[in-house]
């Protein structure tokens, strides 16, 4: 019964008016917290120790612009993934507020 009580409140925690007062993404969606899912994060390209021919340096100077795309989308990816852990954040503390006031609400 009480894994049961349990779970009724994991899921009221999750989907309770309060996700009407902090707008924007979450990254719930189980009762397990994801991880980011953004890939791997892009290797910058190693400088050749000289360039012998203008064709090294222009394939060289592509891998940094193709490295500096992705780089770009990853880092996108990550600061929305803390942006919703940070509203993820909130909602749980304004949850245990709710609680600890009524708990101290007076009858």
């Amino acid at each position: 019964m009480k894994k049961i009580a349990f779970c009724f409140l994991l899921l009221f925690l999750t989907v309770s008016p309060v996700l009407a007062f902090i707008v924007g993404g979450s990254n719930f969606g189980s009762f397990i917290y994801p991880e980011h899912a953004c890939g791997l994060k892009p290797i910058l390209p190693s400088k050749p120790f000289a360039f012998s021919s203008q064709q090294e340096i222009d394939d060289y100077n592509n891998k940094i612009k193709v490295y500096n795309k992705a780089i770009k989308v990853y880092s996108k990816c990550i600061n929305e993934y803390l942006d919703n852990a940070n509203r993820d954040m909130q909602r749980i503390r304004e949850k245990a507020k709710d609680a600890v006031d009524d708990m101290n609400r007076t009858y």
